[in-house]
């Protein structure tokens, strides 16, 4: 039997990041983040003394604080990832049962109509209008298009290509 004396969030949080080291994860920063709101309450606390209702009251603080549902779901999702990696680790044998995520909003979409769009461009300077013209067309994220090099771009192809470094692709 596997003892889970000792075993604390610290040490699972401290996992937790590890592992998206070793993954070459790009959201590393994000989740440190996760890991210092998570620590804020359950910081040095043995793993198996969280107990469901605590989870549950992370949320409702968390939200009480004005944070958004889909933040609050980023944050106990990494808490609930810690413990199914002590569990992989052979370090915890069970963990707490996890309250119902939140309701989050739906994705956004599109802020602007076509002919609004064209509106906003005729007041652009012709030299803001391109750019516009490509993020609008494209549907890219603002550093995405902001950031593009020439080695994306394949003129005699007339295809523009985001590197997977720097999308949300694999590489």
């Amino acid at each position: 039997s596997i003892s889970a004396c000792g075993v604390t969030f610290d040490d699972m949080a401290a996992d937790y990041l590890a592992d998206y080291e070793l993954q070459g994860y790009r959201t590393l920063n994000s989740a440190k983040g996760r890991v210092a709101n998570l620590r804020a309450v359950f910081g040095g606390r043995e793993a198996l003394s969280i107990k469901p209702a605590e989870i549950r009251q992370y949320q409702v603080t968390r939200r009480q604080q004005g944070i958004s549902a889909a933040t609050v779901n980023r944050e106990t999702s990494g808490l609930s990832r810690m413990y199914r990696l002590a569990i992989e680790l052979g370090k915890l044998e069970t963990m707490p049962r996890f309250p119902q995520r939140l309701e989050e909003n739906p994705p956004r979409q599109g802020f602007f109509e076509h002919d609004e769009y064209l509106k906003v461009r005729k007041h652009l300077p012709p030299s803001f209008q391109d750019i516009l013209d490509f993020a609008y067309y494209s549907g890219w994220r603002r550093r995405e298009d902001t950031e593009l090099t020439w080695s994306e771009v394949d003129l005699p192809g007339g295809v523009v290509r985001l590197s997977p470094v720097r999308s949300k692709t694999k590489v």
